[in-house]
């Protein structure tokens, strides 16, 4: 089973091991960065905030080596007026589930 449902809304379920070791080691690292007060934290703001940066510039970096990822980006910015899925009629129909 994927998604670990349990049975019912009353029901807690088991305890995911994969879940409990991640909430663990993210407690861990909190109380380490906490750990020696305002001294350490300023330490600890660069990397957090340097890493989401770096992590888009390299799955950018590899999104755009991809093969055909320059075609995509083409169809993405070109606009299509004729057809069936024009723009104008994309937007101006409301499909529903």
């Amino acid at each position: 089973m994927v998604l670990e449902r349990s049975e019912s809304f009353y029901s807690m379920g088991n305890l995911v091991p994969s879940l409990l070791i991640a909430a663990f080691v993210a407690f861990l690292m909190i109380y380490f960065a906490l750990f020696r007060g305002s001294n350490s934290l300023g330490k600890v703001v660069y990397v957090t905030v340097t890493m989401p940066y770096i992590v888009l510039a390299t799955l950018l970096v590899v999104g755009l080596t991809k093969e055909g990822s320059w075609s995509g980006i083409g169809y993405f910015l070109t606009p299509q007026f004729s057809g069936e899925k024009a723009f104008y009629r994309v937007l101006t129909s409301f499909p529903i589930w």
